[in-house]
């Protein structure tokens, strides 16, 4: 999905990151991993980016899902060293420990692609949605089921 280059961006982000795994029929501590991630990383698309817009990609695939967050900024994401006291640079460090993996590549054309990796307990087949508190905070039926297909694009 495309997203403007706006603060306000970040939570919309972060809510359809987690919709999607909630209709994939993931349960909550999957769809917290992810929700924090996606935002720290469409934070950082925000904050350092030069752009109008930022792209957010989410895969699931044999009980791993990836997030992609795509920019207009060619340098490559660095982990800050933040002291007790400091209000930022905290949020790859978060990443690095949250993802099985993370890293970056340059896209075609301008900027870069930052991605993560989670490793996670693959729903049953035909699961529903794994909380019912959490379907209603995403406004979703509890009866969303996940696509039979193994691999999903969002």
């Amino acid at each position: 999905m495309t997203f403007t280059s706006h603060v306000r961006s970040v939570s919309l982000a972060r809510r359809l990151v987690c919709r999607r795994l909630c209709r994939w029929g993931h349960g909550t501590d999957a769809i917290d991993v992810m929700a924090l991630i996606a935002s720290e990383l469409a934070t950082n698309a925000v904050q350092h980016a030069p752009g109008r817009y930022f792209h957010v990609r989410l895969l699931g695939d044999d009980g791993q899902i990836r997030i992609e967050v795509s920019d207009t900024l060619r340098a490559e994401p660095r982990r800050m060293d933040a002291g007790p006291d400091d209000e930022r640079g905290r949020g790859l460090t978060l990443v690095a420990e949250l993802a099985d993996s993370f890293g970056s590549h340059p896209r075609d054309g301008i900027g870069k692609t930052v991605w993560a990796v989670v490793t996670v307990p693959r729903p049953p087949r035909g699961s529903t949605v794994a909380s019912d508190t959490l379907a209603e905070a995403l406004d979703e039926s509890p009866a969303v089921t996940r696509p039979a297909a193994p691999a999903r694009r969002w």
